[in-house]
This record gives C-alpha cells, sequence and structure tokens, in this order.
C-alpha cells in the first residue's frame, strides 16, 4: 500500500501512509532544530507521534483528518516545541547527502516507507552513515 493508492478497498492504510508522508516533511523542515520524530504509533483512528527535541520527549496524538502539515505543526507547537512549517514537498527521490544530518537521512527513509519503497537498495551507505 502506498500514499497515492487510489483503491477503495483501504482507506484507513492510505490515511496512515499519508500520514507518515507529512511526518517526514516536518522531521526534514525542522532537522536543523535537532526536533525528531522518533516514533509513529498507527492506530485504527488516531496515531501517537513521538518527538525528540534536545533532552524533551513529548507523545502527541493525532487524528487521520489532521494529517495536513500545518495541523500537524500545531499539535507540536500546543505541546511547547517549536516547530517550523514545512515547505511544499519537491517530489523528489533524491537520496540526501551521505556527510548531511542524520535527521534529514531520517525524514527521507520515512518518506520512502509512506511511498511503499523500500529505501535500503537504493541508500549505499546511507544506512551505516545513520
Amino acid at each position: 500500500m502506498r500514499i497515492d493508492d487510489t483503491r477503495d478497498d483501504a482507506p484507513e492504510v492510505v490515511n496512515c501512509m499519508r500520514l507518515v508522508y507529512e511526518v517526514a516533511a516536518l522531521q526534514r523542515a525542522n532537522a536543523e532544530t535537532g526536533m525528531g520524530i522518533i516514533s509513529v504509533g498507527l492506530r485504527p483512528h488516531v496515531a501517537t507521534l513521538t518527538v525528540m527535541q534536545s533532552d524533551d520527549v513529548v507523545d502527541i496524538e493525532v487524528g487521520y483528518d489532521e494529517f495536513q502539515r500545518e495541523a500537524l505543526r500545531g499539535a507540536l507547537v500546543a505541546k511547547g516545541l517549536p516547530a517550523r512549517s514545512a515547505p511544499p514537498d519537491d517530489e523528489t527521490f533524491g537520496i540526501p547527502d551521505p556527510t548531511g544530518s542524520r535527521l534529514t537521512k531520517h525524514a527521507w527513509i520515512t518518506k520512502m516507507v509512506a511511498f511503499g519503497a523500500d529505501p535500503g537498495p537504493s541508500m549505499g551507505g546511507l544506512g551505516q552513515a545513520i
């Protein structure tokens, strides 16, 4: 199942993948600040994001109707995390620079998961650098 799946047989799974995609965008936009979304717990009607910034770890519950980037950012800000807005996706699947931030690499891997792609074969040495 992928974020862009058009089948109607599992809309809840597609909604989960869309949320994961938006989480990846927020991760990428906030990597420089040290904010990491370290886990995404997917349940039937809500997801739990575990977010780490500095020494703070916060769990945030979001509904799948809140998968838009600004709604997710608002949920982070409401919990006291200074989150930047995520820019529109450039729709590229380019592998991040191996010398770049591990949080940026994590965002790329998360994006690949949302699209149902296996990031492993394309990563080369990227996985060892995370």
